[in-house]
């Protein structure tokens, strides 16, 4: 070997005139020999030494199975998820419908009572109710004039106080009695 720094070149290949490049060649591995007792366990087992590729096929195999389990579980609770919150939109809907009848119940009776009160505050009925109480309207009405400055001028003595009248007419008249 040559002291010489070793080059390249460049251009069609290396150089007749060069040495080539010293490239370490590989070593080849020494594979152990399997031990008939090491071949006997791996049978009593049901382990077959299997090739490269199916080894590597069955590792993945063991790593998907805990992927699968997992994703199972996320679908079956998204599922579960899902047909809960449907039940419970179709409860809150039936519940809807229930009070929408009843909102409309409600509403009938609130105009049937309106209908009652506007009957019972009717003129005629008032009357009629009256007349069977025995309730007569008066011959003769008589108003009275009060003046302000005769309350103002007598301060607490007749203030409030109903005029005092001769005949009972007079007072029912007036809304006041004895």
């Amino acid at each position: 070997m040559s002291t010489a720094p070793k080059m390249l070149h460049v251009g069609m290949g290396p150089s007749p005139l060069q040495e080539p490049l010293d490239r370490p060649t590989p070593r080849p591995r020494a594979v152990p020999a399997p031990s008939p007792r090491a071949g006997a366990l791996r049978a009593l087992r049901g382990r077959e030494r299997l090739p490269v590729g199916a080894r590597r096929a069955n590792a993945r195999a063991r790593r998907r199975t805990p992927f699968l389990l997992f994703s199972g579980l996320v679908v079956g609770g998204l599922i579960v998820a899902l047909v809960s919150a449907q039940a419970l939109v179709a409860e809150s809907s039936f519940r809807t419908d229930e009070l929408s009848g009843r909102i409309d119940a409600l509403r009938r009776e609130e105009g049937r009572l309106k209908l009652s009160v506007a009957e019972l505050r009717s003129p005629k009925r008032l009357h009629d109710a009256a007349r069977e109480q025995g309730l007569v309207l008066p011959d003769e009405i008589h108003l009275v004039k009060v003046s302000l400055e005769e309350g103002v001028s007598d301060p607490g003595g007749g203030a409030g106080k109903a005029p005092a009248s001769s005949t009972p007419a007079e007072q029912g008249a007036l809304g006041a009695g004895p």
